[in-house]
């Protein structure tokens, strides 16, 4: 591009942590988007996830809601006794978990490369055959 630095007034570094801690899902308070670890809340990372999945989400606790509001004693018994477990585990199922375990395994893979090695795993990815 024919850009040359002259001269360097002052350098600043950053640190933005992706990744963190999955909510605790026993909880019984329910959390969504970055409160529930689906958005990073400094990068937005992971946005489109939280907006598809929040229609699912809220038919999810509608309907838990609708079945502890059931005539049926039974019913509202078996339902009152994880309610919120219930959401948690459509927000987070094992499967998406054991995806964010394998997407932050490879965050820490990419994090200990050099700039050298991170170059040439993002040049190798995008050179794969499609």
């Amino acid at each position: 591009m024919g850009i040359r630095i002259i001269k360097t007034y002052e350098e600043e570094w950053s640190y933005i942590p992706v990744g963190g801690f999955l909510p605790n899902t026993e909880q019984k308070n329910l959390a969504f988007g970055a409160a529930a670890s689906m958005v990073h809340p400094a990068t937005g990372y992971s946005v489109v996830r939280s907006l598809s999945e929040a229609p699912k989400y809220a038919s999810v606790i509608a309907n838990i809601l609708k079945q502890a509001h059931s005539k049926d004693a039974l019913t509202r018994i078996k339902f009152n006794e994880n309610i919120s477990m219930q959401a948690w585990n459509s927000l987070w199922p094992q499967e998406r978990k054991r995806q964010r375990a394998f997407f932050l395994f490879g965050l820490a893979l990419i994090v200990e490369l050099d700039i050298d090695g991170i170059r040439t795993f993002f040049h190798t990815s995008f050179c794969l055959p499609k």
